[in-house]
């Protein structure tokens, strides 16, 4: 999977809402690609303090809002080899 198709389903993924098949590929991305690790523990951090009925941290949502305007600015993905930095 590419970093745009993984920020497609990466909520559904982290709720438990996808098929088997394609969360093994979600999780197998986020393990290795640096980028899409960092906002599925981001995501993780918001739903945690949501669940606690806290603000999330405001680093996280900046980071969030970061994250979707880079996949815009990008052009929705990389067709290369997936970001490891």
């Amino acid at each position: 999977m590419q970093c745009a198709q993984v920020a497609q389903v990466l909520q559904a993924y982290l709720d438990g809402e996808i098929d088997e098949a394609t969360a093994r590929r979600v999780a197998d991305h986020v393990e290795d690609c640096r980028r899409c690790g960092l906002e599925a523990t981001v995501y993780r951090e918001i739903k945690a303090s949501l669940a606690r009925r806290q603000a999330p941290p405001p680093d996280a949502v900046a980071r969030l809002e970061a994250f979707g305007e880079s996949l815009l600015r990008d052009g929705g993905g990389r067709s290369g080899p997936r970001e490891n930095a």
